[in-house]
């Protein structure tokens, strides 16, 4: 049902959404959708906040991956994320909740100001990643392939 509210609010944005909106896409009566989720305004932070998590862990999992590939990858996200991916008609519900309401309600201040620390906190740690030439065992496929360079030589000049 959240994901129903969601779509409402992604496609009209907030000051646009009517409770009857809701009511006729959800299929709820007044009552049930107060009793269930609140005041419009609950909804949309509801709704939002629902993105936004999905938002930084759809970024997390795309930047997941093999450590030759990172760079690559975090180029697709981005080029994907800017022609608007899979919803090209409704653009970035982050992007347009936080030119609609931002200001407005704190509560969805606090949700954009977590989203964008997020978003900054996983491609940072991305890139350092990459750039560092960092090696995380718990993300290699095979730990028969971790080895170091410096203890190879070592190792070879003692035999």
């Amino acid at each position: 049902m959240l994901e129903t509210i969601r779509s409402v609010f992604w496609d009209n944005g907030y000051s646009a959404t009517s409770l009857d909106d809701i009511m006729q896409s959800t299929g709820l009566g007044k009552g049930s959708l107060y009793g269930a989720y609140g005041s419009k305004q609950e909804m949309y932070l509801l709704a939002f906040t629902d993105y936004c998590d999905w938002a930084v862990a759809d970024l997390e999992e795309r930047l997941r991956g093999n450590d030759a590939d990172a760079i690559v990858r975090l180029r697709a996200y981005i080029q994907t994320a800017a022609k608007g991916g899979a919803n090209a008609r409704r653009g970035c519900m982050l992007a347009k909740g936080t030119a609609e309401v931002a200001g407005r309600f704190p509560d969805v201040d606090k949700i954009i100001e977590r989203t964008a620390g997020g978003f900054h906190a996983r491609v940072v740690q991305h890139e350092c990643d990459h750039l560092d030439g960092r090696l995380y065992p718990s993300r290699m496929a095979d730990l028969g392939k971790l080895v170091f360079e410096s203890e190879i030589r070592h190792f070879m000049a003692a035999q």
